[in-house]
């Protein structure tokens, strides 16, 4: 049980760390224009909606996987009808 509890938490780590490098690479070279101290209301706005299509995008493939998982399950007899 330890052991899948640390397995889960070092692939929520590895999710993260990608999501993160994603976010960095693709949203602030596309949505950063002008090197500066700080980043204009313009930039902020792109920025969210670009981080937010990202986690969206990211949540619904974390569903869909679950969703299959499940399905696999089903199909190896597991579901409430393999138990009649």
């Amino acid at each position: 049980e330890q052991l899948k509890q640390e397995v889960t938490q070092q692939r929520a780590l590895a999710n993260a760390q990608e999501l993160i490098n994603k976010i960095n690479e693709k949203c602030y070279a596309r949505c950063i224009t002008s090197p500066s101290n700080s980043i204009s209301s313009r930039e902020q706005i792109v920025s969210r909606t670009y981080v937010d299509r990202i986690t969206k995008e990211r949540t619904q493939a974390a569903l869909a996987s679950s969703s299959k998982n499940l399905e696999s399950i089903d199909g190896v007899g597991l579901s409430n009808e393999g138990f009649r």
